[in-house]
């Protein structure tokens, strides 16, 4: 069963939310996230992170025989559009799936939203 987690992003700086998964080691794993407006919308997804596109295994360390991989997503600064209310946050969904090696399908690991939080400081 997936897990669920809520992700905030900030709009006007690059963002790097990172996931912590023990107990397993995800070198040679596939990565892909997905967001969408909402959860099953149709068509392209607003925005899709791979490994090697804003999504990767930063680190895997053993503690007390135990894996814990680190994976990183990387948001560049103000690529996701407005909402109806410019200085409103703007609600969407994500999910991240992973592939193991030896594997052709690919297992949903976490979903939740994934909110792009609206700021006033807007560099470069």
């Amino acid at each position: 069963m997936p897990g669920y987690l809520a992700i905030g992003i900030d709009r006007y700086v690059q963002t790097y939310p990172g996931f912590v998964f023990h107990g397993v080691d995800l070198t040679g794993w596939g990565l892909l996230m997905q967001v969408r407006l909402y959860a099953d919308a149709p068509g392209a997804p607003m925005r899709e992170f791979a490994a090697g596109g804003g999504l990767s295994l930063e680190s895997v360390v053993v503690a007390g025989g135990v894996p814990i991989s680190t994976v990183r997503l990387g948001v560049p600064a103000a690529i996701f559009p407005y909402g109806t209310d410019r200085s409103a946050d703007l609600a969407l969904s994500y999910d991240l799936l992973l592939k193991r090696p030896d594997a052709s399908d690919w297992e949903r690991w976490l979903f939740g939203p994934f909110t792009i939080l609206a700021g006033v400081t807007q560099h470069g």
